[in-house]
């Protein structure tokens, strides 16, 4: 009786071979879903295609992050005139950032909108 239990349990594994076959289709299949993930991400995020759709809105970005920078290099100690410039310097880079910000929201929004609906 024992042995009779022995040769079913035997006979119900899979053979090496089934398994080392399993691995493989597994392997292929992994590989293939890396491969349509890069190929999303890299359409997703294609810097070109971004800048062709939306050039102004970049130029725009690009001169407030240039404004924020200058802002920064810039030291404390002032003669009065350039403080009432650098008064104005910084509202226009307020503004700009703000419009920047707002920019990059939407492409966000725009960004999970296209990655949920899969394109």
């Amino acid at each position: 009786m024992a042995e009779t239990q022995t040769e079913s349990t035997e006979s119900e594994s899979p053979s090496s071979d089934e398994i080392l076959n399993e691995i493989d289709d597994q392997r292929d299949e992994l590989g293939a879903n890396l491969h349509q993930l890069e190929a999303t991400v890299k359409q997703k995020f294609n810097l070109r295609r971004i800048v062709d759709e939306r050039p102004m809105d970049l130029a725009i970005i690009a001169l407030g992050a240039g404004f924020f920078l200058a802002s920064r290099k810039s030291s404390d100690r002032r003669v009065p005139e350039k403080r009432e410039m650098n008064d104005t310097f910084a509202s226009s880079k307020d503004a700009l950032m703000s419009l920047g910000k707002q920019q990059l929201q939407s492409y966000k929004g725009a960004a999970k909108a296209g990655w949920s609906q899969g394109e």
